[in-house]
């Protein structure tokens, strides 16, 4: 079985191809801005190097954020595209759980341009952001696991007890508000 993970929640492009729950193939591609522009290629490259086509798919991950505003909107709209238009199954990690991974920190950190995400590993629902400055003084007086290497090749066991979820119920996991909006 072929499935695919993809992640765009900071400023990589990641997009990891398995076969049997076995990683094969990755791009982990740094391009800060403009994901739109770079994804889709980089997604046919993987493809067409193992010699795959979307078709060949039968399940699709994605890491749904915290992160980026638009990255992580992008990742999900994709995927979601892709497991309704190829009607597979589709399973979803936040950005934590994916850090997570192969951690033990009591403390998960996800970096974002502007400051972190954080969350305790043992409740990884209950994400804070904290500006960069706010971080700092955090650091001071907690365990904190930074980890920008995760372990990609953990995610199919991770989410094999996951249930597929319905596309269309994938959605972006938004922390912090839109700068100059009132979150009241």
């Amino acid at each position: 079985m072929w499935s695919l993970f993809i992640d765009t929640h900071y400023k990589n492009i990641v997009i990891v191809l398995y076969k049997d729950d076995n990683l094969v193939d990755m791009i982990n591609k740094e391009v800060k801005k403009d994901h739109s522009v770079f994804i889709m290629p980089l997604l046919q490259d993987l493809l067409t190097k193992n010699n795959l086509t979307v078709q060949d798919l039968q399940a699709i991950y994605v890491c749904r954020g915290p992160g980026s505003f638009t990255g992580i909107r992008l990742c999900v709209t994709i995927a979601k595209t892709l497991a309704y238009t190829l009607n597979i199954p589709i399973k979803s990690l936040t950005s934590l759980e994916l850090v997570s991974l192969g951690n033990n920190a009591f403390y998960l950190v996800v970096k974002e341009n502007n400051g972190v995400f954080i969350a305790e590993r043992k409740n990884l629902d209950n994400i804070k952001y904290y500006s960069n400055l706010e971080y700092q003084e955090f650091k001071k007086s907690h365990e904190v696991l930074e980890n920008e290497n995760p372990l990609y090749q953990e995610i199919p066991l991770y989410l094999k007890n996951k249930q597929p979820e319905n596309p269309h119920a994938v959605n972006p996991l938004y922390i912090k508000g839109i700068s100059g909006v009132d979150d009241n």
